[in-house]
């Protein structure tokens, strides 16, 4: 009698094994699926675009520009030869300095300022 108590309470509590889902177990394919994409789109996508239009930026640079190095290194272009990986900056009066440009992080850095400040109004 207690043996036909414990069957039916282990029939019930669902304790047997669990048939196969319709989806074959893929249920969480499309959730995944879809945080990948998402993920693509808000964070890579807008990412690369960025690094083409900061290394078109690089390969545009001429005499004249102010930039800021990736040390930190504020200074203005005073040659820059299209064909040679690196540029001259002049970091004071009379004081010239050689850098690579991919070195350079930031083009023109007082038009990004004025932008920021616009935009704040």
């Amino acid at each position: 009698m207690l043996y036909h108590a414990i069957f039916l309470l282990a029939q019930t509590s669902g304790g047997g094994s669990k048939p196969a889902s319709p989806g074959g177990g893929m249920e969480w394919f499309l959730p995944i699926a879809v945080i990948l994409v998402l993920f693509w789109l808000i964070i890579l996508r807008p990412q690369k675009k960025e690094q083409a239009q900061h290394q078109n930026a690089l390969k545009e640079l001429k005499k004249g520009t102010k930039v800021i190095s990736a040390g930190g290194i504020h200074g203005t272009i005073v040659e820059a030869n299209p064909d040679k990986p690196t540029v001259q900056l002049e970091i004071a009066k009379g004081t010239r300095i050689t850098v690579n440009r991919s070195s350079i992080s930031v083009i023109n850095p007082d038009e990004k300022t004025e932008d920021k400040k616009g935009g704040e109004k």
